[in-house]
């Protein structure tokens, strides 16, 4: 009897496991113009992405700090923005660069190519350079970008 019930236990555990991996996620939606929002908040830069609903604003961003990810040949709106100081960002692979202030918008537009790793620079205009306003765009397959969100996600 009490191998039964042990049994019986162990099928009901692996049965919930299996219900919880498989849980139905949201389909993702075609990627149109992917719009990001790039933050400089205490010297780092923090991008949020929208998540498979393909829009900024809902329950399913996704928030990370660098490197920044985008996919190959898309349209794409860097929204930038500040919490505290005035910050610049440079891909000057791709000859860009805008700056974020607090109260005020400013956005890079862009349209990535294939595969690709550019350095992404921003700067404090306190005149020391910031460790965490430096990483990279990396440019990827849409596949590979949204097995990053999905993993950001988690």
């Amino acid at each position: 009897m009490r191998r039964s019930i042990g049994a019986v236990l162990l099928v009901s555990l692996a049965l919930a496991l299996f219900a919880a991996c498989a849980e139905e996620r949201e389909p993702w939606q075609p990627i149109g113009t992917l719009t990001v929002e790039v933050t400089g908040d205490d010297y780092h830069w923090y991008f949020d992405y929208p998540g498979r609903d393909g829009q900024l604003g809902t329950a399913d961003d996704i928030r990370g700090p660098g490197p920044l990810h985008l996919p190959a040949n898309t349209a794409v709106e860097l929204q930038l923005r500040s919490v505290d100081y005035i910050y610049s960002l440079e891909l000057p692979t791709l000859g860009l660069a805008e700056i974020a202030a607090p109260d005020l918008s400013y956005a890079l537009q862009l349209v990535t190519a294939g595969p690709d790793r550019v350095p992404l620079r921003g700067g404090q205009f306190c005149g020391y350079q910031h460790e965490g306003l430096i990483t990279e765009l990396i440019i990827e397959d849409e596949t590979a970008f949204r097995e990053f969100i999905d993993a950001t996600g988690r």
